[in-house]
C-alpha cells in the first residue's frame, strides 16, 4: 500500500490516479496529521510514503522524522515544489529514499523509484520477521546458517563438544570447518586453549618442529628450545587444518600422539605427555588417499571417530539471504558506509550463483559490492561481472523464491532468440497477471498487438468473457483520466 500526502488536490489526484494506473494501491491524504493517524493504525501494511515537504498541521520533515524513528522499514519520497537542492541533498543525507522536485518532469521515473522503495521495504520487513523469528536457530556461535543440514551439524556440535572423541571435518574451502572447530572447543569446557595449525602451509620439516617443537642444537638455527604446538594445547584442543598434505613420517608421529598421548620434541628423547583433543579437516577425500598409500589407514580410522561434512553453499541456499544481511551490516559499518539492504533482484542473483568459494567467496564479494557501491541499497549493478556472467548461463527463465517474499524473478540465458525470449516473457508476464488489458499496458503495446502476439506463439486462450473484461477495464482506465 502507498501512502499518499499533498495538500494541493489536483497534483494529489492526478498522481494518485497515474500510480494506480501502474497497479499499485493508493491511499491519498491532505495533510501529515491526518495521515499519521492511518499510518500508525496500519504500518504493517505499508510498503512507501510519498508526502509533499510543505503542508500545514504537520510539514513532511516532522512527518518524515517521526516515521523514520518509529517505522524504519517504511521508505519515504519527498516530493515539493518550494525545496532548494540543498534541502533536496540534506534530506537524502539523513535517509529520505528519493526526492522529486514539482512539477515532475519525468513522471515514469516516480513509478520505477516507487517499485524499488517497495523492494526495499519488502526486503526490510522479512528480514526482520527472520531475524525474530530464527534468532536462536540462525545463529551458532559465530556461524550463521538455519537450513536443515546447518542445524543439524549444530545438533552434533553441541552433543559432540563435551566428549574428548577426535573430530573429522569434512567440507571444500570456505565452508567454514574452522569455525565448526572454534565451536566445538568453546563448548568443550577444556581448560586449555584452542591452537590452530594449518599442515598445507609448511614444509615437512617446518611442521614437525612446528607441531613437536625442537630442542636447542637439534638443527641449524636452533638457538634454543621451542615448545611445539601440542604442549601449547595441553588440556586443550588442537586443530589441524588440510590434515590430507601431511607427510608419511609426520603420519606416524601423530598416530604415537593419538595412541598414547606423547611424543618426543625433534632431537628430543624424552617423552612428553599430553592431555590434547584433536579435531582435523579436509577438503579431500582421505578415504581415497588411503586406497592410493597416501594416508595410513590406522590414522585415518583414528581421526574420523566423529565425522562432520560441511555443506558447500551451492546447497543450502536458504542461508544465503541471512548471510548476505549479515555481510552487509559488517561491511557497511567497517567501511564507515550507509547501505542498509539489497534488492530482491540482486539477492535472487546471488541465491542463483554457484559459489565454488563458499561463504569465504560470498563474503569477499558483499565487501567489494559495499566498497564500489554509490547508494544505500546494493543492486544488480553493484554484483561483480564474473558473477553476472555465470548466472546468465544457467537454463533460461529459473524463477525463485528465495528472499520470503512472493515476487519471482526472470533469468534469461544469453544467446536466446527475441522471439523465443519474447514469447517466454509474456507467458511470464500472464501467468502473474491474468487480465490482458493490463497486461498489454505492462508491455507498452495495444491490446489487438497483444492478442496477435498470442495467437502467433499459441498462448490464446478460450475466455468467453475475455472481451467485455477488457473493454470493462478500459472504460473504467478512461474514466479515470
Amino acid at each position: 500500500m502507498i501512502i499518499l500526502i499533498d495538500d494541493e488536490y489536483n497534483i494529489r489526484s492526478a498522481l494518485k490516479r497515474f500510480i494506480e494506473l501502474n497497479g499499485l494501491k493508493v491511499n491519498d491524504f491532505e495533510n501529515g496529521a491526518k495521515a499519521l493517524e492511518f499510518i500508525e493504525e496500519n504500518s504493517s501494511e505499508i510498503d512507501c510514503i510519498i508526502t509533499d515537504l510543505v503542508m500545514p498541521e504537520l510539514d513532511g520533515r516532522k512527518l518524515f522524522n517521526i516515521i523514520k524513528t518509529q517505522y524504519p522499514f517504511i521508505p519515504v519520497i519527498i516530493i515539493s515544489g518550494k525545496a532548494t537542492v540543498e534541502d533536496a541533498v540534506n534530506l537524502m543525507k539523513e535517509g529520505v529514499y528519493d526526492f522529486f522536485i514539482k512539477p515532475f518532469e519525468n513522471i515514469d521515473k516516480i513509478i520505477v523509484v516507487i517499485k524499488k522503495a517497495i523492494e526495499w521495504s519488502k526486503f526490510k520487513k522479512d528480514y526482520e520477521i527472520l531475524k525474530q523469528s530464527s534468532l536462536k536457530t540462525s545463529h551458532f556461535e559465530n556461524i550463521i546458517g538455519r537450513s536443515k543440514k546447518m542445524l543439524d551439524i549444530f545438533e552434533t556440535v553441541n552433543q559432540i563438544a563435551p566428549t574428548k572423541a577426535t573430530v573429522l571435518i569434512y567440507g571444500e574451502t570456505g565452508t567454514g570447518k574452522e569455525l565448526i572447530a572454534e565451536a566445538i572447543h568453546k563448548k568443550s569446557g577444556r581448560e586449555g586453549q584452542l591452537v590452530k595449525v594449518n599442515c598445507s602451509a609448511l614444509t615437512e620439516t617446518l611442521l614437525e618442529s612446528e607441531l613437536f617443537g625442537h630442542e636447542k642444537g637439534a638443527f641449524t638455527g636452533a638457538i634454543r628450545t621451542k615448545p611445539g604446538k601440542f604442549e601449547l594445547a595441553d588440556r586443550g584442543t588442537i586443530f589441524l587444518d588440510e590434515i590430507g598434505e601431511i607427510s608419511p613420517a609426520i603420519q606416524v608421529k601423530l598416530l604415537r600422539i593419538l595412541q598414547h598421548k606423547e611424543f618426543e620434541r625433534v632431537g628430543g628423547e624424552k617423552p612428553i605427555k599430553v592431555d590434547v583433543r584433536i579435531i582435523a579437516a579436509t577438503n579431500k577425500d582421505l578415504n581415497e588417499l588411503v586406497k592410493q598409500g597416501k594416508f595410513r589407514d590406522d590414522l585415518y580410522w583414528r581421526l574420523n571417530v566423529i565425522r562432520i561434512v560441511m555443506p558447500p553453499l551451492r546447497e543450502r541456499k536458504e542461508d544465503i539471504p541471512l548471510l548476505v544481511k549479515y555481510f552487509i551490516d559488517k561491511f557497511s559499518k567497517e567501511n564507515n558506509k550507509n547501505i542498509v539492504s539489497i534488492t530482491p533482484a540482486a539477492l535472487n542473483i546471488l541465491v542463483s550463483y554457484s559459489w565454488p568459494g563458499n561463504v569465504r567467496e560470498l563474503e569477499n564479494t558483499i565487501e567489494n559490492m559495499i566498497v564500489m557501491s554509490r547508494n544505500n541499497v546494493l543492486d544488480i549493478d553493484d554484483i561483480p561481472s564474473y558473477i553476472m556472467s555465470q548466472v546468465s548461463k544457467i537454463p533460461d527463465f529459473v524463477t525463485s523464491d528465495i528472499t520470503g517474499s512472493k515476487e519471482k524473478y526472470l533469468q534469461v540465458k544469453l544467446g536466446t532468440p527475441l522471439e523465443e525470449l519474447e514469447k517466454k516473457y509474456i507467458e511470464f508476464t500472464l501467468s502473474k497477471i491474468k487480465n490482458k488489458a493490463k497486461v498489454a499496458r505492462i508491455l507498452g503495446i495495444g491490446r489487438k498487438t497483444l492478442y496477435n502476439k498470442l495467437e502467433r506463439y499459441g498462448l490464446m486462450t478460450k475466455d468467453e468473457n475475455e472481451t467485455e473484461e477488457i473493454f470493462e477495464n478500459d472504460s473504467e482506465n478512461f474514466s479515470e483520466t
